[in-house]
């Protein structure tokens, strides 16, 4: 059986990705190894709404696009004013 997606159902994917990407960024750190987040909300929406395989590209693509976008900028050495200059790293 050939699975295939309507207009409405990749756009309100679209949309819980994004929500739960944001959702992602606004956790709350209790210090150690405690986090609280609400980033798997939008995921098991889109589970109970379209099935388990939306559900898991919804959380998949959201935890990139977090990981990359959001992750990468944090960790940037230009964003560490005491740790690296920008002479350094332009060579």
């Amino acid at each position: 059986m050939k699975r295939s997606f309507t207009v409405r159902q990749l756009a309100l994917n679209a949309v819980l990705i994004a929500i739960s990407t944001v959702l992602a960024g606004l956790a709350v750190n209790l210090g150690g190894n405690f986090k609280i987040t609400f980033e798997s909300l939008p995921v098991h929406i889109g589970a109970l709404l379209f099935g388990p395989v939306d559900g898991m590209l919804i959380g998949g693509i959201a935890t990139f696009i977090y990981q990359v976008l959001l992750k990468s900028q944090k960790n940037c050495a230009l964003n560490r004013p005491g740790k690296l200059s920008l002479e350094q790293t332009l060579g």
